[in-house]
């Protein structure tokens, strides 16, 4: 099921592999994009990388799902955060190829 995958990804988050971890999360996603949990611990992995720009895709990604129970709970502190990085993040700009 979908929670057995994602239980299984925190496993492998937990155990240190990433790949795997993130492999599983996408996998997750997949099959249901409203998995939120999914987003916020795809965001926390790349907060500790220092990734802020793929950390607020995966923060703002979290606030789109449905928000219940636990993850109603953390909205407060993922609000704060994207507020964060949106106050010291440098501004990056791509130039897209024509």
């Amino acid at each position: 099921t979908t929670n057995d995958l994602f239980n299984l990804a925190n496993k492998f988050r937990t155990d240190g592999n990433l790949q795997m971890a993130f492999q599983l999360w996408a996998e997750v996603l997949k099959t249901d994009p409203l998995f939120g949990a999914a987003y916020l611990n795809m965001a926390d992995v790349f907060r500790q990388q220092n990734n802020v720009i793929a950390e607020k895709d995966h923060l703002n990604k979290f606030l789109d799902c449905p928000l219940t129970g636990r993850t109603l709970t953390i909205v407060p502190q993922v609000a704060t955060r994207i507020a964060e990085i949106e106050k010291t993040a440098p501004i990056q700009i791509i130039q897209i190829p024509k």
